[in-house]
């Protein structure tokens, strides 16, 4: 009786697992086919420089699988490396700088505005479409030419609505995070090290093979105005134990690994780890360098995997 009790149990977890896997995969097959049109679009050198705008829905639904899309859709294209990706959050900023409404279809000349103010020779934007409730959701990813405006690229997927998609088919992703849990998951206590520098991880995500984290630091000296800020040699390891090393540290959108900070005042700055799991979710173990002190964090959920939101 306990046999057999054990094997119903194994064959359900069984069960459980290959659907969850099945799901998984299925969702990345689509995204993977998704990209594999655009892909072969482009010649593989020169390399093409890409910002993916963003997916767009004409009901404003579907927020969290538009994230995910924009977000997962960059991997593949990345891996073909005939791409150079833009990051979403240079590109989120020309765009809200300069007040631009995102449409389904790219009119010309404000593709060529946008691949001009990005620096982009390509611009990649889709539409999310809603084809009825158990019926698959409808992905269209489309390219423009930054020179001509002209459409020159597209790809359709359709992604069948598995269990697993329910969380991406949600409107209310709580921002980056994926909600107050996700949140609590990613900010660190802060830390002190030489100089009196009090350092803080705010949070980090993933864009590509690329882990960015964002930092506060603070000048706690009351007897020194001016405190030195050095970036050493530093290391993340995602779950998959890659070892990604510390590219660059980017303090007011300008490079620069050495600073310094007024007593009381406080700075934040990006640190970006190159070389991590096109897949990545977690940060495993993270070490700074700063000032010679080392600050240590340890399982960092990236933003967008908090919380099981997205």
């Amino acid at each position: 009786m306990r046999k057999f009790v054990c094997a119903v149990f194994l064959t359900l977890i069984t069960l459980s697992v290959g659907r969850y896997v099945f799901a998984q995969s299925t969702i990345d097959q689509k995204v993977n086919d998704l990209a594999k049109p655009i892909i072969d679009e482009f010649p593989q050198t020169p390399k093409t420089r890409i910002a993916v705008v963003g997916f767009v829905n004409d009901e404003g639904r579907f927020n969290c699988l538009r994230n995910y899309l924009r977000r997962e859709i960059a991997s593949p294209l990345f891996a073909s490396k005939k791409f150079t990706i833009l990051e979403r959050e240079f590109i989120d900023k020309i765009i809200e700088q300069n007040k631009i409404e995102l449409d389904p279809v790219f009119n010309p000349d404000a593709a060529k505005k946008l691949g001009d103010l990005l620096g982009a020779d390509v611009l990649l934007i889709g539409v999310v479409t809603n084809l009825g409730r158990d019926l698959p959701v409808r992905v269209k990813a489309r390219c423009y030419s930054a020179r001509t405006g002209e459409q020159v690229a597209d790809a359709t997927a359709n992604i069948p609505r598995v269990e697993q998609l329910k969380s991406l088919l949600s409107d209310d992703c709580a921002g980056e995070g994926g909600g107050e849990a996700g949140q609590s998951r990613q900010r660190e206590a802060a830390k002190i090290v030489p100089n009196s520098i009090e350092v803080e991880l705010l949070k980090c995500r993933r864009d590509v093979n690329t882990v960015i984290c964002q930092l506060r630091l603070t000048n706690k000296s009351s007897t020194s105005p001016v405190g030195r800020v050095h970036f050493g040699y530093s290391t993340l390891m995602d779950e998959s134990s890659n070892v990604a090393r510390l590219k660059q540290v980017l303090k007011d959108g300008n490079l620069t690994p050495y600073f310094e900070i007024a007593s009381g005042s406080t700075v934040q700055v990006e640190l970006s780890f190159e070389g991590v799991s096109f897949n990545a979710k977690k940060v495993t173990v993270i070490e700074i360098v700063v000032n010679g002190g080392k600050v240590t964090y340890t399982n960092i959920c990236l933003a967008g995997f908090c919380g099981g939101a997205r």
